[in-house]
């Protein structure tokens, strides 16, 4: 057991925190309770001053500390964002229409599918394999 170790954490820390914090930092053997707490009564013999039993708690214990005033600064305007109205849809275009254009020399272009395939396999394949 590192005794310069234990006594320095005991200067901040309780003793069961020590203890906590030796056997998950620690690697190899862990102090044991009853060490730390003769640690802690030796440094008490030697004159080591006694700490408040919540050590973590002392920023409670002090007296409020005056703010000083903080000049108030206002948000800035949001910015407006202004949307143009939705185009109504178009009218499907009829037949007649589509063969006009075809006689006028309009011709058709072939589409590419971009939609990836399904899996090689499906669930029954699967299902089945495993009887």
């Amino acid at each position: 057991m590192n005794v310069a170790l234990v006594r320095s954490l005991l200067d901040k820390h309780s003793i069961k925190d020590v203890h906590a914090l030796m056997q998950r930092c620690v690697s190899g053997v862990s102090p044991t309770l009853e060490q730390i707490r003769n640690v802690r009564r030796k440094m008490l013999e030697e004159g080591a001053p006694k700490r408040p039993k919540n050590v973590s708690l002392l920023h409670i214990r002090d007296e409020p500390v005056e703010i000083e005033p903080v000049e108030f600064v206002p948000k800035p305007e949001p910015i407006v964002v202004f949307v143009a109205p939705r185009q109504p849809p178009k009218e499907p275009e009829t037949f007649e229409s589509q063969l006009a254009r075809i006689s006028a020399g309009a011709r058709l272009i072939a589409a590419p599918d971009f939609r990836t395939g399904g899996p090689a396999y499906t669930l029954g394949g699967i299902g089945s394999a495993l009887l």
